[in-house]
């Protein structure tokens, strides 16, 4: 899977240079989760130029005005009888609290500021516990770290293959997946 990936993101280095371009505007420097594969003095800052303020004023104001409500997925009844319209009153007080419980409210906002700086912005739904302790928490994802081969995403259709690079410990991957654990 590793050279697959790294043959696509070879193929496709325009995407890459796309998201650092936008975050220099952005942030003024290149953020570290964007550094790979780049020298260490690129992750220096420099002084922000008059056209970076403004792009960062209108994503943090753009971000700011949007999360300032707490949006929600809500069940509709129109024209149901009482007894459905109950069942969709408390399918909407149980979203929201799966919404609270896995964190939506604290990932959501930031996804919705990447999506500001990179032209999109997402969070993944990871399933946790079973039976009655089951639940979703919700974790960011930078779209950097999203690797799919557009050869595979042709008029509308779903690519096949949809990577997600996780950097990970080396000694911890040996540990779990090596012969005799280590």
């Amino acid at each position: 899977i590793i050279q697959t990936v790294q043959d696509i993101e070879r193929r496709q280095t325009s995407i890459h240079e796309g998201h650092r371009r936008h975050a220099k505007l952005y942030s003024g420097y290149l953020p570290q989760a964007l550094g790979w594969g780049v020298s260490a003095t690129s992750h220096t800052r420099q002084p922000f130029e008059a056209t970076k303020a403004v792009v960062r004023s209108i994503c943090d104001t753009a971000t700011a005005l949007i999360v300032r409500t707490r949006p929600k997925a809500t069940f509709v009844t129109d024209g149901a009888d009482w007894e459905t319209q109950l069942q969709a009153e408390d399918l909407d007080q149980f979203t929201m609290a799966q919404f609270e419980q896995g964190g939506l409210y604290q990932v959501a906002p930031r996804a919705f500021h990447d999506s500001t700086v990179f032209g999109t912005g997402g969070w993944k739904y990871c399933p946790s516990g079973s039976g009655e302790s089951f639940r979703l928490d919700y974790d960011r994802v930078l779209m950097d770290d999203i690797v799919v081969d557009e050869d595979e995403c042709r008029e509308g259709l779903e690519p096949e293959n949809v990577y997600h690079r996780v950097p990970v410990r080396q000694d911890a991957v040996l540990k779990k997946y090596a012969k005799g654990g280590g």
